[in-house]
């Protein structure tokens, strides 16, 4: 009973959301790693990077994130809960994973990718912009459950 009363606690939400609408060009003389690409669901896919038989990174793209509804952008693909391993952090792997993954979306489906990003996450931030997102929007709420409680959205960037 109790790993379930975590569901329903009420939590504080205040992310960044970004956007990319056209491919942008990383410039990196010659990335050392394959990315792997995992179908998971109809929703999900895993893109991973293996090292020796050890996953580096992680990112996941999705087809529907509900806390996009609030921008009306809610089927629109997403890339998060992305991963990199602690030692192989500031070798660029982050911003030029998603980076590779926007870019086949935005020019194969000609469609905006979007990322939701905490905050107080200055690294991650960093990272997204590096691959060429521009913030969208902010939103600040409470959410209990599925629903969202006092929303504050603003727009930063609305293309």
């Amino acid at each position: 009973m109790r790993k379930y009363l975590k569901y329903f606690k009420i939590r504080r939400i205040e992310v960044y959301v970004f956007a990319k609408q056209s491919a942008f060009d990383l410039s990196i003389e010659e990335f050392p790693y394959t990315i792997n690409e995992q179908k998971l669901s109809e929703n999900k896919t895993r893109f991973f990077i293996e090292k020796n038989g050890r996953v580096i990174h992680e990112s996941y793209l999705y087809q529907d994130v509900f806390l996009l509804g609030l921008l009306k952008k809610r089927r629109h693909p997403v890339i998060g809960d992305c991963l990199t391993d602690s030692e192989y952090r500031g070798q660029g792997i982050y911003p030029y994973v998603i980076n590779q993954i926007s870019n086949t979306i935005v020019d194969s489906e000609k469609r905006a990718v979007y990322m939701v990003v905490n905050q107080d996450n200055e690294s991650s931030i960093k990272g997204i912009e590096k691959a060429g997102f521009t913030k969208y929007a902010e939103i600040k709420a409470k959410r209990w459950t599925w629903i969202y409680l006092n929303k504050t959205i603003r727009y930063l960037n609305k293309n």
